[in-house]
């Protein structure tokens, strides 16, 4: 039997907000099931959305973009990217990260001589 959970259930497991649960919810990265209890209706999730949390926070941590992990997300749940195609999109990743740090480096050695000249 899957097991069910509310948001703040889900909330606390996964280590994020409610409102990032509806924001990743809105983009079709993860999916819950409405069920009605009296006049109320409430969202479930099961475990298979916590394990797309840890993979969207993982991709988070290494920088890739939410719209860089929606097309990649079922592929990674269902073991279906092969290595090669992951290994080019970390290689591409690095390569993007890498320009990122020496594009700072240059911004920050701008900044050490605009102080130096203000001395």
């Amino acid at each position: 039997m899957v097991k069910k959970m509310l948001i703040g259930e889900l909330c606390k497991q996964a280590d994020v907000t409610k409102d990032c649960i509806r924001h990743y919810e809105s983009l079709g990265l993860i999916h819950s099931t409405p069920r009605l209890v009296g006049s109320r209706t409430y969202r479930e999730y099961d475990e298979e959305t916590l394990k797309r949390l840890e993979l969207i926070k993982y991709g988070k941590s290494l920088l890739f973009t939410l719209r860089e992990i929606k097309p990649l997300l079922d592929l990674f749940m269902s073991n279906q990217l092969p290595k090669a195609q992951r290994r080019q999109r970390l290689k591409q990743k690095l390569s993007e990260v890498e320009d990122k740090i020496h594009d700072a480096q240059r911004v920050q050695q701008k900044l050490i001589e605009k102080i130096k000249a203000l001395e």
